[in-house]
């Protein structure tokens, strides 16, 4: 049989409307706008689910110094 393709859907126009898929479907990556992390995403070759070339996206070193918010309950981690 054939090898399924990673499947890209690239708004590159930025404008959000529809998505034509959910973020945890296999080979597919959702990237929107023009950078260059996006085009750095988009041309990976890797099989990414959306979340995860969100991840990729985000995994920068100017990142760092943003923390998540504690639970909203006050329990620590």
């Amino acid at each position: 049989g054939y090898t399924v393709p990673q499947l890209v859907f690239w708004n590159v126009n930025g404008v959000v409307g529809d998505t034509p898929t959910l973020a945890s479907e296999a080979n597919v990556s959702l990237l929107s706008g023009f950078s260059p992390v996006v085009l750095k995403a988009a041309l990976t070759g890797k099989h990414l689910t959306p979340f995860q070339t969100m991840l990729q996206a985000v995994d920068d070193a100017r990142y760092d110094l943003i923390e998540l918010p504690p639970p909203a309950n006050g329990a620590a981690k």
